[in-house]
């Protein structure tokens, strides 16, 4: 039998420990086409199906929000799939096709027997209009937003979003979170549950002049982050790694 030397086994180790530890980065993720991945695979009977939110141009840190939970789940072998999509389309459009994929991973994976659909931010509102359009309704599949705002009021908008807007083109979109009013007076047709972060500490939206979670979904189960969790600051980025951990708690 071959033997190894002793700093070969300590190298192959660390390199192994390393992987495990960041299976996931935003390169890798950046070089996965758009539409549905199988991330995490194995026979579990409940998966994660994540949607990323939106980068404005020049964003340097592009699906960095994904990294730590996807490590996390990867870490404790949760099934998981990732949804990935043109972030410069129409939420309504994105939200359709969303719809779709999960109908689609339903017949491709029946013994999956519940399913966890989270959105961050802008993949929230997506998260949203697939809800509004997924038929038949489904008691297996709740559906999450993360750091997604449910009240804007356009005219206050700040300035300088409203120019990354028109620059790339939004202003052909006539579909927002307003759009979806009367689910948010009615009620949504599946499972809803918002993770919303205070204002004040959301990166996003602490900038703007009115309370982007001042609307209340009926039927909706709301969680409202701290501003910190175990000594971490929970703004817009992390709420998504806090949702996660959240999320497979109640798995068990």
């Amino acid at each position: 039998m071959l033997k190894q030397s002793p700093m070969v086994i300590k190298i192959f180790f660390f390199l192994s420990f390393l992987f495990s530890q960041e299976q996931f980065s935003e390169s890798r993720l950046e070089t996965l086409k758009n539409g549905i991945h199988q991330l995490v695979s194995n026979e579990n009977s409940r998966a994660i199906l994540l949607v990323h939110g939106y980068y404005p141009p020049g964003w340097k840190t592009i699906h960095h929000e994904l990294v730590e939970p996807l490590n996390y789940l990867s870490q404790n072998n949760i099934r998981t799939f990732l949804f990935k999509y043109d972030w410069t389309r129409c939420p309504d459009e994105i939200g359709k096709e969303l719809s779709k994929n999960i109908e689609a991973l339903l017949q491709q994976f029946p013994k999956i027997e519940k399913w966890e659909i989270v959105g961050h931010s802008m993949g929230g509102t997506s998260v949203l209009v697939a809800n509004q359009n997924f038929r038949p309704v489904n008691k297996d599949i709740t559906f999450h937003t993360v750091a997604t705002a449910v009240n804007i009021v356009e005219n206050k908008i700040p300035i300088w979003i409203r120019f990354i807007r028109k620059f790339q083109g939004f202003e052909r979109c006539d579909y927002n979170i307003n759009s979806l009013n009367y689910e948010i007076e009615n009620g949504f047709p599946s499972e809803l549950i918002e993770w919303r972060n205070l204002q004040d500490y959301d990166s996003q939206y602490k900038l703007y002049p009115f309370d982007v979670y001042d609307k209340k979904i009926k039927n909706s189960v709301v969680y409202i982050f701290p501003d910190s969790i175990n000594g971490e600051r929970v703004g817009h980025t992390k709420s998504l790694y806090f949702s996660v951990l959240e999320i497979v708690r109640k798995f068990n």
